[in-house]
């Protein structure tokens, strides 16, 4: 049944338009889909670019996450529910804490918090001396909403104890893929066919692929890791000919030594416009992040394409996929001799997606239990 077409207002503190990389895609897929069933106003920073999306977009925010202690800001988010007569506030992320309490207690408006992570338990783990602050923030936005959610059960149970809220008023919402089947066995063999002549490798030559936003700490880690571990190992224990083929973007200067990583299978891509064409042509995504939240775009974009995947634990929470399919392979934490191990496996015996995996995970139909979720608070 369609729930009642609402308005509401989506609030995004920084650039996600356009959408290239996980996070932005996170929010830019979720609001597009939900534009199917509600009525979406998306308020964000000054630096995002519309384009063609079927909602509206206004970028009239400061650009930078201090936005959000700004009185000014606050003032202007108000303005924009009452002026628009939106009924529901949904707050990307838990920075804009104060600015949900405002809206819920001086407008009655109805707050939706979508947890991206647990982000001070992510900012702990990377050492920031900031975390005990945005442990108080993150509980204030849980507990004055009146929907989480949450893109893991594991999170979900997390903030539940940290926070002190009810289950009743949590949502699990994993990231969710656009296409609708895996990719056919033709689209393989021509991208695979085109990456191969343009790198000038031979026909029989392996390709592995790792991908993402390569100047935040998790992936730079990961990426050392397959140069300096895996690659070695894999190569004493197969004749079969392989390149690593690394994707992602490196703007900040504090990450520019990822630069001078080498190794005689491994090539460095650089941000690639359309990664589609490596998940269809590469053999296997190899993913050995173990730090972070939330659950990795890049392992549920290549299941979406029929990509097998190699990850560690911590990557694979909230993903669930039948064992038995071979498309997702995991490790535990850390253990690298189990991680190559696990690739070798796979590049011997490949793997499927599960038939029910793109009913399950696209944005269509998560979107559809979130919009009818919304519409009965």
């Amino acid at each position: 049944m369609m729930p009642e077409r609402l308005d509401i207002l989506s609030l995004v503190w920084y650039k996600v338009l356009p959408a290239r990389f996980g996070g932005q895609k996170g929010i830019a897929d979720f609001n597009l889909h939900l534009s199917e069933w509600h009525r979406i106003a998306c308020l964000c920073s000054r630096d995002n670019e519309a384009g063609q999306v079927p909602y509206t977009v206004l970028p009239l925010l400061p650009v930078g996450r201090w936005q959000v202690f700004s009185p000014r800001v606050w003032l202007r988010v108000l303005r924009e529910i009452r002026g628009r007569r939106c009924t529901h506030l949904v707050v990307e992320h838990c920075y804009h804490a104060v600015t949900a309490l405002l809206a819920k207690r001086w407008l009655g408006t109805r707050i939706i918090l979508h947890e991206h992570n647990i982000e001070y338990e992510r900012f702990r783990r990377m050492g920031h001396r900031g975390w005990p602050l945005l442990r108080l923030l993150e509980r204030l936005a849980c507990r004055s909403a009146d929907l989480v959610l949450f893109k893991t059960a594991a999170d979900r149970d997390h903030a539940c104890r940290a926070f002190g809220i009810a289950a009743a008023k949590c949502m699990v919402v994993p990231f969710g893929v656009r296409r609708d089947a895996s990719r056919t066995e033709a689209e393989h063999r021509t991208s695979r066919a085109r990456i191969l002549s343009e790198l000038s490798l031979s026909d029989d030559t392996r390709l592995l692929l790792f991908t993402g936003t390569l100047d935040y700490a998790p992936n730079a880690e990961a990426l050392v890791l397959l140069v300096r571990e895996v690659l070695p190992r894999l190569r004493a224990s197969t004749t079969e000919p392989f390149r690593l083929l690394a994707c992602g973007r490196i703007e900040d200067p504090a990450f520019q030594y990822l630069h001078t990583l080498t190794d005689p299978d491994y090539r460095f891509l650089g941000y690639v416009d359309d990664i589609g064409r490596y998940l269809a042509g590469c053999d296997l995504l190899l993913n050995p992040v173990d730090s972070g939240g939330g659950i990795k775009v890049k392992n549920m974009e290549a299941i979406s394409w029929g990509l097998p995947v190699v990850t560690m634990q911590h990557s694979a929470e909230g993903i669930e996929v039948d064992p038995a399919s071979g498309i997702l392979r995991v490790a535990p934490d850390g253990d690298m001799v189990a991680f190559c191990r696990l690739v070798l496996e796979a590049l011997r015996e490949g793997g499927r997606t599960p038939a029910d995996f793109h009913t399950r995970y696209h944005w269509r139909n998560i979107a559809k239990a979130v919009a009818e979720r919304v519409a009965s608070l």
